[in-house]
């Protein structure tokens, strides 16, 4: 899957990031502090992007939604963090 096909803004490896649970904070780096606020759920419009037949459908059967994260404290961040 190429970086940003899901518009992701950071990617990660080894973390559970569909057990996420709301409110839970995260540190990437020295200064970057996320917190957890929703589960990613698919729409229509990224459906279309897709352009895969009953794609909403799919992703919400595999049962691995991931989360949305907003940014509490903003920094760099590196490959590895």
């Amino acid at each position: 899957v190429p970086a940003g096909l899901f518009g992701e803004n950071l990617r990660t490896s080894g973390v559970d990031v569909t057990g996420a649970v709301i409110g839970e904070r995260w540190r990437v780096g020295e200064t970057l502090l996320l917190e957890v606020t929703i589960p990613r759920i698919p729409c229509g419009t990224f459906a279309r992007r897709m352009g895969v037949a009953k794609w909403v459908k799919r992703f919400a059967e595999e049962g691995r939604p991931g989360a949305y994260l907003r940014v509490l404290k903003s920094g760099p961040v590196a490959a590895g963090d």
